[in-house]
């Protein structure tokens, strides 16, 4: 399972995220589309959200149709990282 981190654009008002965040969670291989923590003091923290996703998902797809968006800052991946 992959997870897609998303940050909103800071002029992009909390109904038209909720949108868009409804939106991606009906796109094939999206398990779950949340916000971090939507009614965060932070901002910044307001407007990031995830997506995870299947197994088979097309990771590539999923990144391009969501840096696609204007009300989307920015869409990644976390770093991989692993023991040593």
């Amino acid at each position: 399972m992959q997870t897609i981190t998303i940050t909103f654009r800071a002029e992009v008002p909390k109904p038209r995220r909720e949108a868009v965040l409804e939106a991606m969670a009906r796109t094939s291989g999206v398990l779950k589309a949340s916000f971090l923590k939507a009614e965060s003091d932070h901002p910044e923290i307001a407007r990031t959200a995830y997506l995870s996703l299947a197994t088979q998902a097309d990771v590539e797809a999923v990144l391009t149709q969501l840096r696609q968006l204007p009300e989307i800052e920015a869409a990644s991946l976390p770093a991989q990282r692993r023991l040593m």
